[in-house]
């Protein structure tokens, strides 16, 4: 009796393509992130009485 283990099922290439993103998808979804970072620092700032930076103010306000 062999204790190798059984063959790999082939992937399913359509479910793989779909797991993958476009690169625009890719870019927006990092913008999503940078943006919301850029709120959670905004909120951080003001509760530790520290000034945000104009540009991090301008990236938090934007919408992705």
């Amino acid at each position: 009796m062999s204790t190798t283990m059984p063959p790999a099922k082939p992937r399913n290439r359509k479910h793989a393509r779909h797991a993958q993103l476009s690169t625009e998808q890719t870019r927006r979804s990092e913008l999503r992130v940078e943006i919301e970072a850029a709120k959670l620092r905004v909120i951080l700032d003001r509760r530790l009485g520290r000034e945000t930076p104009q540009w991090v103010k301008d990236l938090a306000k934007k919408t992705a």
